[in-house]
């Protein structure tokens, strides 16, 4: 909060410069965007790229160190090809992740489970279901949002859009 969050900001908005030109958009300051107009691919570059080095001594270790299990798991089960002992390892840090979630922010205690959302209960599912439908950027949904987004981007005209997506879907095919 206050000015630590403000300071998170800065450091962010200075990473920028350091990324690679291939990433789509390369994270604004959270403290300024993150409620409008923060785009994903800002999110996943800000919370499991940057985070890790730039959230060491801001959070307290116990957090920190719960945060990266987190993120070592999620680096895992996004990368393109994944093999067998990293998906047990990932099993290992997001399960741990999970459980620690259960006690750091909720105690366990019945009347707090609406704090938890569920996707950190999906995270126990993560490695299995990569090794039964495969990695998850071949299916995840920003894939399908960027597909969308690149179509939007050739419509010619707003008085015909479905004849426009129709040319675009044969000239795609």
């Amino acid at each position: 909060v206050g000015d630590v969050w403000e300071a998170h900001g800065n450091e962010v908005e200075r990473c920028r410069r350091y990324l690679p030109g291939s990433f789509d958009r390369a994270p604004r300051s959270p403290a300024d965007k993150l409620s409008s107009g923060y785009k994903a691919e800002e999110s996943l570059m800000w919370l499991f790229g940057l985070g890790p080095a730039l959230l060491l001594g801001v959070l307290p270790d116990k957090y920190w160190d719960h945060y990266c299990k987190l993120v070592r798991g999620f680096r895992l089960v996004n990368q393109h090809l994944i093999l067998a002992g990293e998906v047990s390892e990932a099993h290992e840090m997001l399960v741990s992740f999970a459980r620690d979630f259960e006690h750091l922010y909720y105690q366990r205690r019945p009347e707090r489970l609406h704090f938890v959302h569920q996707s950190i209960h999906n995270l126990y599912h993560s490695p299995t279901e990569t090794v039964r439908t495969g990695p998850l950027p071949v299916y995840a949904q920003w894939l399908m949002e960027r597909s969308i987004g690149d179509i939007e981007e050739e419509l010619r005209s707003d008085s015909n859009p479905y004849g426009n997506l129709a040319e675009i879907a044969v000239r795609r095919c």
